[in-house]
C-alpha cells in the first residue's frame, strides 16, 4: 500500500464530491446519505445509479467515483482504482471502519489474514477519519456458480448442488460452505470460525463477500453492534 498515492487519490475524490454537493464528511450519516443521493439523482445530470448495484456513480472529467453507503459507513471509490475509502459514520457511537482494521491486524496475528480483504486507517481529512480496504470484486454470480461448480466435482448431482447454494445465499452460510475449499486444511478453517465468532464478526451475507485475486475474502467483516 502506497500511503502518499492513496491520500492523493482521496483528496482527487473530494474534489469531485465537492462537484456534487457531497455532505461534509465529519457529520456524513445514513440519513444525510439518503437526502443526498435523492437530491443529487434527480437534478444532476453527470449522477446515475450503478446498474450492478444501488451505487450512485458519479462522473466528473474524467474522474468517476463511485459512492455507497450501508448502516454504518459511507464507501466511497475511484472506479479504476485497487483500493477503495471507507468512512465511520459519525452518528454511531462505535467506528465500525476502525473495528474493520482492527480485526483485519489481529487476523494477520493469528495468520488468518487470507480470509479478509487487507483494512488500514489511511489519514485524517477535514476531521473524518479515513480508512482503505483493498478492492475485490463482488458478485453473486460468481459466488453462485464457484461454489456450485466445487459442489459438482464432488459428485453431487445438478439439484443437490443448487439446493445447498441456495440455502446457502437464503442462510447467509456462504462462508459455512464455500470457505473451507480455500483452507489449507480443516484446522485452519476450524480456527478461522472460531476467530469469527470470538471477534463477534456476524452479518455475512453474500454482499459483504468478494474476490481478490480468485481468492474468496470477507469485505465488510465488522459485524454489526446494535
Amino acid at each position: 500500500m502506497e500511503e502518499n498515492l492513496l491520500k492523493a487519490e482521496f483528496k482527487s475524490i473530494k474534489a469531485v464530491l465537492d462537484e456534487f454537493d457531497f455532505p461534509n464528511l465529519y457529520t456524513v450519516d445514513g440519513e444525510s446519505m439518503r437526502k443526498w443521493v435523492k437530491m443529487v439523482l434527480s437534478n444532476m445530470d453527470n449522477a446515475s445509479v450503478a446498474s450492478d448495484t444501488d451505487d450512485t456513480i458519479l462522473s466528473y472529467e474524467n474522474f468517476i467515483v463511485r459512492v455507497s453507503y450501508g448502516a454504518t459507513k459511507l464507501v466511497l471509490m475511484n472506479e479504476y482504482s485497487n483500493w477503495v475509502f471507507k468512512i465511520p459514520f459519525k452518528n454511531r457511537k462505535i467506528n465500525y471502519c476502525q473495528i474493520e482494521a482492527e480485526i483485519y491486524e489481529d487476523a494477520r496475528r493469528e495468520n488468518l489474514d487470507k480470509f479478509f480483504a487487507p483494512c488500514y486507517f489511511l489519514e485524517n481529512y477535514d476531521g473524518a477519519r479515513i480508512y482503505v480496504m483493498q478492492r475485490a470484486e463482488v458478485s453473486y454470480d460468481k459466488l453462485y456458480s464457484d461454489l456450485f461448480e466445487r459442489l459438482s466435482s464432488e459428485g453431487r448431482t445438478e439439484e443437490e448442488a443448487s439446493d445447498i447454494v441456495d440455502e446457502a445465499d437464503s442462510y447467509s452460510e456462504f462462508v459455512d460452505w464455500l470457505f473451507p475449499y480455500y483452507s489449507e486444511e480443516p484446522a485452519e478453517f476450524d480456527k478461522f470460525i472460531n476467530f469469527l465468532n470470538c471477534a463477534s464478526i456476524n452479518d455475512l451475507h453474500s454482499g459483504n463477500i468478494g474476490y481478490i485475486n480468485d481468492r474468496v475474502v470477507l469485505i465488510d467483516y465488522s459485524g454489526y453492534r446494535g
